[in-house]
């Protein structure tokens, strides 16, 4: 992303902010609350549009497209991870993973054989016909990372994905994002306040008032 810059209303909530995310690698966003860490991956993962300045991924300068475009472009190119680890409790964790696969365009007998391939990866097979509710909160992170894959994503991007989580589990999860980043040659961007993160990461963004990296 270059130059790239938020408003809303006549609030600056960064401005004029440059970064790369290499791959095979975990990048963090780092910073007090309020200097926009999470609008910025917003933009990144195209929900939000910048009011200027560029952000591309895969050749594709994305963030100039429209609403509907930048929807079907980060269904096909970017694999979300919130901070609240969003999934369907109706659904198990097989099903969860292969939803996300058949709405980034996968037919039904090759997204659940997406589905089955991420549960073995993750080594979670197990938990396939689990359901959310039942799980700890690192193995629902871990699932919300199989979800992340489903669409054989150009970039991982995730908001505070091991806040919640203690020691034991936040290693777990680290250790599975830095495993996938250099397994797939995709860059892992983490928007994060954990400082357990920095072991992990080989780029730190740290961002101040308006977004000013220092």
């Amino acid at each position: 992303m270059v130059e790239v810059s938020r408003k809303i209303q006549d609030r600056i909530i960064f401005e004029r902010v440059s970064l790369s995310a290499s791959k095979g690698e975990l990048t963090t966003i780092t910073g007090p609350s309020g200097s926009g860490k999470t609008t910025l991956l917003r933009c990144i993962m195209g929900i939000d549009q910048p009011d200027s300045g560029t952000i591309s991924l895969a050749g594709e300068v994305f963030s100039s497209y429209p609403t509907r475009q930048r929807r079907e472009f980060r269904l096909k190119n970017i694999g979300v991870v919130d901070q609240e680890n969003r999934l369907i409790e109706d659904l198990n964790c097989r099903d969860n993973i292969r939803l996300i696969a058949e709405m980034s365009g996968g037919g039904r007998k090759q997204s659940f054989d997406t589905s089955k391939r991420i549960l073995e990866r993750l080594n979670m097979e197990e938990y396939g016909n689990r359901y959310p509710g039942s799980l700890s909160g690192g193995e629902r992170q871990r699932i919300s990372i199989g979800c992340a894959l489903a669409n054989t994503p150009s970039i991982i991007a995730a908001d505070e994905p091991t806040s919640s989580l203690d020691d034991e589990a936040a290693d777990t999860v680290l250790h599975l994002f830095l495993d996938l980043a250099r397994q797939f040659q995709i860059p892992v961007l983490l928007v994060t306040h954990d400082y357990r993160v920095r072991n992990y990461a080989s780029a730190e963004y740290n961002f101040g008032r308006f977004g000013v990296p220092r």
